[in-house]
C-alpha cells in the first residue's frame, strides 16, 4: 500500500514551487476555516466569508490539478513525499487535530464547494471519541 495519496503533477511528477505554495495556501484557509467553524453557528457570516476563501485557495491549486492528496502527520503535510511549508504555524495545529483522529490522507477534489468544506470542518470539529467511534476513521 502506497502512503501517498495519488496526484497528478505534470510529467515526471515534478512539483513547482508555485504548487507548494498554492497547497500551502489552500491549507492555511483551511485551518482558518476550521476555527471559524468551532466559534460561529452555521450561515454566520466571518463563517462563510472564511469557507469561501477556502474553498477559492483550493480552487486555485487544483487549477493544474485533478486532485490534491496530502499524507497526514502530528506535525504537517506532505504533498507527493514533499513537506508542505514545514515552517508555517499555521498548519500544526490542523495537522495535529486529523492525526489525533487517525486520519492519515486528505484529498480534495476539483469543485469542492464551500458546504463541502464545512461538512468535512464540522465532523474534523467533533470530539475525536466521538469521530473516532469504536475504531479508526478509515474503517
Amino acid at each position: 500500500m502506497n502512503d501517498a495519496p495519488e496526484n497528478t503533477v505534470g510529467q515526471g511528477n515534478e512539483i513547482d514551487e508555485g504548487l507548494l505554495e498554492r497547497c500551502e495556501n489552500a491549507l492555511v484557509e483551511l485551518s482558518r476555516a476550521l476555527k471559524a467553524v468551532n466559534f460561529y453557528p452555521r450561515g454566520h457570516p466571518t463563517l462563510n466569508v472564511a469557507l469561501d476563501k477556502a474553498r477559492a485557495s483550493f480552487d486555485q491549486a487544483l487549477e493544474s490539478q485533478n486532485q490534491l492528496g496530502f499524507v497526514v502527520s502530528k506535525g504537517g503535510f506532505n504533498f507527493l513525499s514533499r513537506p508542505v511549508a514545514p515552517n508555517n504555524t499555521n498548519l500544526p495545529p490542523l495537522a495535529k487535530e486529523l492525526y489525533h483522529r487517525q486520519v492519515k490522507k486528505i484529498l480534495f477534489m476539483p469543485q469542492i464547494t464551500d458546504r463541502e468544506i464545512e461538512n468535512f470542518l464540522r465532523v474534523i470539529a467533533m470530539e475525536a471519541d466521538l469521530f473516532r467511534g469504536r475504531g479508526r476513521a478509515e474503517e
